[in-house]
Formats: structure tokens, sequence, C-alpha cells
């Protein structure tokens, strides 16, 4: 357990997406012992099967959650999926964290030691000037809410956030969130630049789509005076002057009114900041932390 809280993936919570102490449990069960436990995840991929009684269906769980990328049997209830709260990332965490273990051991995987990688993490990513981050920052009372539906809500915005800022030609990294279960929560979203191209491509249907999806295509970009191309594909391409000059105004016009944002919000700004002395925002340090955290545990290889 203090494995898994270490690297990030310990809670059946959906803002989490992990493994739960029974979970754990029925690993240990099942491989014989912790060490047991890591070479087993270590040889892992999605579509993993784990019965520790060998009394489940397997044709019948694998078709059951084939949305969940590994089935663990409930030994009490043998019909019931013990891991579907696990999501891809999770797994592929486990995987890592397993790999880089067994080549590897040191305490700082755990999370009783975590602070020995936490603090030196921090200093690496404060010397990275160039790293490029898009913020959201909120204040408010954030009680109207269960803390398990606030965390839900902020999970779901980091990932919205991520997805407008992709779909408007930004190539983000990664996005995370913090909330310091009070009054208040930021959301980052992690950039390979913090600048936008002054035009934008949209693409359109294929040219043999049908006439109204294909002419309703034309007719817009010749309203708006676009260039338009066709792909190798065979999928029109239309090119067009992007209306919005800069990231701070995309964050300000297109995600913050969309983030699925909890109740109770007094206020909120959005920014962005280059380099982490620049960004002096509540919980920075815990959302890099959260984004990298296997990163010390990796420059063990050096």
């Amino acid at each position: 357990k203090s494995f898994f809280k270490g690297i990030g993936v310990y809670g059946a919570e959906s803002h989490v997406g992990g493994f739960s102490g029974y979970v754990c449990e029925l690993l240990v069960a099942y491989y014989g012992s912790f060490r047991g436990a890591l070479e087993g995840i270590s040889r892992w991929s999605p579509g993993a099967y784990i019965d520790v009684e060998n009394i489940g269906d397997r044709e019948v769980l694998l078709e059951k959650y084939r949305e969940s990328p590994i089935v663990i049997v409930d030994p009490v209830d043998p019909l019931r999926n013990a891991a579907a709260s696990i999501t891809m990332e999770s797994l592929a965490r486990a995987v890592a964290a397993a790999r880089l273990y067994l080549e590897n051991p040191d305490k700082g995987f755990f999370h009783v030691f975590e602070a020995l990688h936490k603090g030196s993490l921090l200093k690496t990513l404060r010397g990275l000037d160039g790293i490029s981050i898009a913020l959201v920052e909120c204040e408010g009372s954030f009680y109207e809410m269960p803390p398990e539906n606030v965390h839900g809500r902020l999970k779901r915005a980091s990932r919205t956030m991520q997805s407008i800022l992709k779909n408007h030609g930004l190539p983000v990294i990664l996005a995370e969130y913090y909330w310091n279960e009070a009054d208040v929560f930021s959301i980052a979203a992690i950039l390979e630049n913090h600048s936008l191209s002054t035009i934008e491509a949209l693409k359109g249907p294929e040219a043999w789509t049908s006439k109204e999806r294909f002419h309703s295509f034309m007719r817009k970009r010749a309203s708006e005076r676009a260039l338009v191309a066709v792909s190798s594909s065979g999928r029109l391409l239309g090119v067009r002057r992007r209306a919005i000059a800069s990231v701070n105004e995309l964050l300000e016009t297109k995600v913050l009114p969309q983030l699925p944002l909890p109740a109770g919000i007094r206020s909120c700004r959005a920014r962005t900041c280059l380099g982490t002395a620049d960004c002096s925002s509540p919980g920075i340090g815990e959302i890099l932390w959260k984004a990298f955290r296997l990163t010390p545990v990796w420059n063990l290889y050096r």
C-alpha cells in the first residue's frame, strides 16, 4: 500500500482511479509476497486477468468488464471485478514503477520516504526556465459538495482543459490539478510552448462524403476567406487566420467558461507562466509532483 501511495496510484476513488487496499491484499495473496507482486505487475499489460481462488469465468468477466484494463476476480463475488476502478494510466504507472523498483530498489518509492525525492524533483523543475504552464486558479467555499465530488469535478476539468487547448493547436504534455481541501484550487496544463500560431488548420470531411457535408464545409470556409486543400488521405483541410491571438485569451474566452468547476466559486483567473519562478500559484509544486513523480526514481539509472 505504501508503494502504491508513493507512486500515486493508491485509492479506488474516481479522481485517483487506482488500487484499493483490498486489491493490494489480493495481489499479495495471489503472488505470495511484496516482491512477487511487483514481479507479476512488471509483466502486466492491458487485458491482464487475475483469479486468486480460480473461481471466476474468464470469458464472461473479460466481456463484462471489457472497458477495464485489468480484471481481478473478487473471491467474495466471482462476478465482480475488484479492480474496476483502475484506469489505464494507473495500470501503466504501476507497471513502470514495478520495473524501476526491481531494477533499482529504493525506499524513495514508498510514500513515507517520498520527501527524499520530492525536493530534488522540484529543484530540477525550478531550473527548467522554459517550461510553459497554463493555469486556472480559483477561490471559494467548496462545502456544498462532498470532497469526492469536488475532486471528481477538478479531475474532469483538467481533462477538459487539455482537450480544448489541444483542439486549438497547443501541444499539451499533460494536465493536473491541486486542491487544498478547503478554499483554493489550481488546474494546470503543461505545454510544449506557450504561444499560438497565427493560422489554424481545420479538418474537414473526406471528399466523397455526402454532398450536404461537403458543400457545408466549403461554404463555411469560403465565408471565412480560408484556404482549402486536400490531404493525402483524401480529407478536406481548411486553413484560416486564428481568431484568438494568445493563450491567455484562449484560457479566458474558451477554456474557463467550459470547465466543469465545483459549486461555491467566488473568483477565478486564468493565465500562463513561463518557468516555475513565474508560477507562484498555490499548489504548483504539488501539481508538478503529481505529474512527474516517477522521474527521481527513474534517475536511479544514472
